[in-house]
Formats: C-alpha cells, sequence, structure tokens
C-alpha cells in the first residue's frame, strides 16, 4: 500500500459521520444499478440527466480511471470515499469527479438556504403588513367585498419576493434570471419547501396567509423562520464566523434595499415584474405534470 493511500485512509478515519452520510447517500444516487459500484455510464447518466453537464469525449472515462485504484475500470465506495477525502485535502481542486459530487450533494442544502431566505422575506413582510388586513373577516376573497389596500399589498408582496428571490438565487449560484439548474428543480419539486412562498403569488392564497397573521392569536406567521440568515456550510470555524457575520449584515442590507428599489419601481411607473418567481413556480408545475405522466 502506498504511503499516500495510508495516509488517506487514516484521514477518512477523521471524518465527521455527518459528511460520511452525505457521500455515502451522493454514492447511491450514482450507482443507478445498486450493485455497490458506480460505472462509467452510469456517471455518465448522472452527469447529462441530473446535473445538465455536457461531459467531453473520454471525460468520464478520466474521471474514473483517476480514482479507480485497483483496475477494474468501476468505482467501488471504498475508493469513492478515499477520492473525497483527497479532494477536501485540496487535491484535485475545481474538477473531476469529486467536483461532480460535490454538485450534486450541495443542492439540499442550497435549497434549504433559498427557503430560509423566502421564510425570513413572509415573516417580514407579515409582521410589517399585519395591521393592514387587521378587520379582515374571511379569508374568503369571494365572500366580502376586498379592498384596494389588500390588492396593494399583495402587490408589494409579489415585487418584493421577486427581488428577494433573485438576490437569493444570485447569492446561492443556482439561477440566472429564468433559468434554473435542473438538480436544483429536481430537489425543490421533492421536498416542496417553497410551495408556501410561491402559492401567495396567487391572491386568494395571499389573503388566506394575511388573515390567519392577523388573527388576535397570532404573533408571528406559522413556520416563520428565524430572522436571520441560515449559515454557509464551511469546515473551516473562522471562517464560517465571519460567513454568518457577512450573511447577518448581507440579509438585513437586501430586505431594506429590496423595499426600496421596489417602492423606487413604482414612483417611477416601472413595476416589478415576476420574472424570476413566475418562472421558478411554472418550471416546478411542469417538473411535476412531467413525472405525473412519466414524461422525462
Amino acid at each position: 500500500m502506498s504511503a499516500r493511500r495510508e495516509a488517506l485512509i487514516q484521514a477518512a478515519g477523521a471524518v465527521p459521520h455527518e459528511t460520511k452520510f452525505k457521500w455515502q447517500a451522493a454514492f447511491g444516487q450514482f450507482d443507478i444499478a445498486k450493485n455497490g459500484v458506480i460505472s462509467v455510464e452510469e456517471l455518465r447518466q448522472v452527469m447529462v440527466q441530473k446535473l445538465n453537464m455536457t461531459p467531453k469525449d473520454g471525460e468520464v472515462e478520466n474521471m474514473v480511471a483517476a480514482v479507480d485504484l485497483n483496475g477494474d475500470s468501476v468505482i467501488s465506495y471504498e475508493e469513492f470515499e478515499l477520492m473525497m477525502v483527497a479532494a477536501g485535502r485540496g487535491s484535485s481542486a475545481g474538477g473531476g469527479f469529486a467536483y461532480v459530487v460535490n454538485r450534486l450533494i450541495r443542492m439540499p442544502e442550497i435549497a434549504k438556504l433559498i427557503s430560509a431566505e423566502a421564510n425570513n422575506f413572509v415573516h417580514n413582510f407579515c409582521q410589517q403588513h399585519r395591521g393592514t388586513f387587521t378587520g379582515l373577516a374571511t379569508p374568503d376573497v369571494t365572500a366580502v367585498a376586498q379592498l384596494p389596500a389588500y390588492y396593494d399589498a399583495w402587490q408589494i408582496f409579489k415585487e418584493e419576493g421577486e427581488l428577494m428571490m433573485q438576490s437569493s438565487m444570485l447569492l446561492w449560484g443556482v439561477a440566472q434570471m429564468k433559468t434554473f439548474e435542473p438538480e436544483f428543480l429536481e430537489e425543490m419539486n421533492q421536498t416542496g419547501i417553497l410551495d408556501s412562498f410561491l402559492r401567495c403569488l396567487d391572491y386568494p392564497a395571499f389573503i388566506h396567509m394575511m388573515y390567519h397573521n392577523a388573527a388576535p392569536q397570532s404573533d408571528q406567521h406559522p413556520g416563520a423562520a428565524e430572522e436571520r440568515r441560515p449559515q454557509t456550510p464551511c469546515g473551516n470555524g473562522s471562517v464560517q464566523k465571519r460567513l454568518a457575520e457577512l450573511d447577518r449584515t448581507l440579509m438585513q442590507l437586501d430586505y431594506q434595499r429590496n423595499q426600496l428599489l421596489a417602492e423606487r419601481r413604482r414612483l417611477v411607473g416601472c413595476e416589478v415584474d415576476s420574472v424570476t418567481t413566475g418562472s421558478l413556480k411554472q418550471q416546478l408545475e411542469l417538473t411535476q405534470y412531467r413525472e405525473d405522466v412519466g414524461n422525462d
């Protein structure tokens, strides 16, 4: 056994169980045949279908060969784990199979982070506009006349929500206005963690939310997150602390900026269109439809 491999095996013993659990789950997604190994074709299939990547000729074969320690042309979990340990120590940074794995692993985390951003926005909005809906007698929009102030608040919610989503997508790097990474859409569709926010882009659902928020027994929006930006995953303690400080400041600035920008756009007669939120909602609905009818 080479000294480098022995060092990697020893380092693997120090990897936290939570990290190893993520690696095992990722290995299972690549091991499509469920035979305990990853083949060239399985890796290529995940890269193309799940990650929307276009590998060059011979690229996937080279990825497997670089990790295949016993020369059987497939990757066992042991080889997979040693690869991830090596990547964590700076080997093959920025490319290779480990890069593909990390890209797959990060989507559930990023989906939760963006959902937390949306929850923070909804919580802040509900608290700020709660007084507008204190006289609302029912959440049924067909039962009573709707005041112009309700429609105004809904329009503000859509505009500020659009700017919030644009900022969040930019912050976490999963979309460009109307285009979203396939694995991000898949994660959102499977978990439904943005459904409550996206539903409120429709007026009846928005009124239902504000009615319950304005009820006397309601101190805050149900399910709202604490008013802070979620932590960015990072293994370095000092870097994690600094990131948390930056993210708290950015969250406050982003919320204020989105409010001011939306108001300014209204004053100059250039309202914010629901480009990102509308496209996200439409693409999630299309993805769900394709799954329901079995059309990939």
